[in-house]
């Protein structure tokens, strides 16, 4: 990945004089923009760049082609967003019919707080919490629509595959810390998008004077240091992209939260596994033997870096085959925002 240009990106969504930007920007030609791109996709800062861009009157440093085909992303986008909110809202209906207990997590309920936009997000699945007796009820609703029960993943969380404006959701306290604790598990894993964090900003910001939230957010994770540590992390890491933000009373607990050896490696690694391309380097598992607590974090590590399993027989597409499988980004552009799925969290 070309750094200068993750970096150019990355600082237009800091506060900083139009000057600056421009003279950053006059640093990438044509090509480092096309060879970013897959980049801008995989991190979810495609269309959240081109808004910025837009906002910030830099279109003139931006090559021509390469705003064309963000338009296009975002018109392709836009249409999809209209499919997945009428799918959202038929789930949502068909739920309250059979008198199913639930709230939705994640997904269109961050917005307006989150994103001010929903066109401007790379939304992938939809997110439900439900109690685990009715999995069951959940199940065979959901198979109406064609969404079956696919597997499950981590605790307690069911996926099912997926080919009112009033909708049930938790807390905006519940819902910040589950936005930090979905940073957290990203940032453990092979894939990190960027744009989970600039949400995770652009709320924080938006809150910075709401003395009242903070304190309950502060004393919710008072009483559970599995709380606190997500948004100390999501906090550190945030800052050292775009800069300082938010109320200092949030960033003196929340990082304080966060254990030394954690705080070594968002030091040391943060920048190089947020620009980093898609498949990310392997650094994420110093950090996951880091919140392990020990345990045997070696087999964990040689189990990942080298596999006992090799899967043959991989097809690789050619021609118009090919074409078929970049459809699947935002539409029938790239950006890596085409398959859905849906999550039930079951309590």
């Amino acid at each position: 990945m070309n750094r200068r240009f993750a970096e150019a990106v990355i600082a237009v969504f800091r506060e900083a004089d139009r000057g600056t930007h421009v003279r950053q920007f006059a640093r990438l030609g044509v090509r480092d923009w096309r060879r970013g791109s897959h980049w801008l996709d995989a991190s979810g800062l495609a269309l959240y760049c081109r808004h910025r861009v837009a906002s910030s009157c830099l279109e003139e440093c931006v090559p021509a082609e390469i705003l064309n085909a963000l338009d296009q992303r975002l018109e392709d986008n836009k249409q999809r967003i209209v499919e997945l909110f009428r799918k959202f809202e038929a789930i949502n209906n068909a739920f309250q019919k059979r008198g199913v207990r639930y709230a939705n997590l994640k997904g269109f309920t961050l917005i307006p707080d989150y994103c001010p936009d929903p066109s401007l997000r790379c939304q992938f699945d939809r997110d439900f919490i439900i109690f685990y007796s009715e999995l069951g009820l959940c199940q065979s609703i959901l198979e109406g629509f064609w969404i079956r029960r696919h597997r499950e993943t981590h605790g307690n969380v069911v996926e099912f595959k997926a080919g009112s404006r009033q909708v049930p959701s938790i807390s905006d306290v519940d819902m910040f810390l589950a936005q930090a604790d979905h940073l957290l598990r990203h940032l453990k894993s092979e894939w990190t998008r960027i744009s989970c964090l600039v949400e995770f900003r652009t709320f924080v910001n938006a809150r910075t004077a709401d003395t009242k939230f903070w304190q309950d957010v502060r004393n919710q994770t008072a009483t559970n240091a599995e709380d606190a540590l997500p948004v100390g992390v999501a906090v550190s890491l945030a800052t050292q992209a775009f800069g300082n933000f938010g109320p200092p009373e949030l960033l003196g607990w929340s990082i304080e939260a966060v254990p030394k050896s954690m705080r070594l490696w968002l030091n040391r690694y943060g920048k190089t596994v947020l620009w980093s391309d898609f498949p990310r380097i392997k650094l994420y598992l110093l950090l996951d033997g880091e919140s392990s607590n020990g345990g045997n974090v070696r087999k964990i590590i040689v189990g990942t870096l080298l596999p006992c399993t090799v899967h043959l027989g991989l097809l690789i597409p050619t021609g118009a085959d090919r074409s078929a499988l970049s459809s699947r980004r935002y539409g029938s552009h790239s950006s890596g925002c085409g398959a859905t799925s849906l999550k039930a969290h079951a309590m």
